[in-house]
């Protein structure tokens, strides 16, 4: 028995490894009770578990990529360095979960194993409050160009896709952001071009 728990453990950390999750922030919320996620976003490509992608805030998050016959709590955060969890969703063979959360804006998303200890547990047992945080290394717009973020430095970063504030994500057409303002390629500056996928 012991021995069985000792490879499974082992399994999910390889598997772990080999096929992470990607999580993405669109632009575009949908509109009423429909819940899109399309349009252009800002991706955490090959996102760990237990490892969260936080953002300025977006209304319509997504995980694309996650292997069928993994079983995930996808987490979604409103608070800074992803507290507040706002709602949980299980994958349950689905490869895709994509979640819009009305009047709320999701600054974290991330996921475990499900067969994992809770986070309250965890949290009670270590006293650990924080998670490791990423922030988002691609950006693709609608019209598919993409863009390396994790080079950046801060200003281009800032310049391309913001850490935005309230006011960005109230009246995103004032953003300084190309992203959040929903810009598209052709308003991206040719100093960006090196970082064109």
């Amino acid at each position: 028995m012991v021995a069985t728990l000792h490879i499974a453990t082992a399994l999910a950390g390889l598997l772990a490894t080999v096929g992470a999750i990607d999580v993405r922030y669109y632009t575009t919320p949908g509109t009423g009770n429909t819940i899109t996620c399309n349009g252009g976003y800002s991706q955490c490509t090959g996102l760990s578990p237990d490892v969260c992608c936080y953002y300025s805030g977006s209304r319509t998050v997504a995980f694309a990529a996650i292997p069928t016959e993994w079983r995930i709590q996808a987490r979604f955060y409103g608070g800074e360095n992803c507290s507040g969890e706002q709602r949980n969703d299980y994958s349950n063979g689905r490869d895709n979960i994509c979640w819009a959360l009305n009047g709320i804006y999701v600054k974290g998303a991330g996921y475990g194993f499900v067969n994992k200890r809770s986070e309250a547990e965890i949290t009670a047992a270590t006293g650990a409050g924080n998670k490791k945080c990423v922030r988002p290394d691609l950006l693709v717009f609608e019209t598919g160009e993409s863009y390396q973020l994790d080079t950046l430095t801060e200003s281009q970063y800032a310049e391309m896709l913001c850490d935005v504030n309230y006011a960005d994500l109230i009246f995103p057409t004032y953003s300084t952001s190309i992203h959040m303002a929903g810009g598209n390629a052709t308003d991206v500056p040719a100093s960006f071009s090196a970082f064109r996928r």
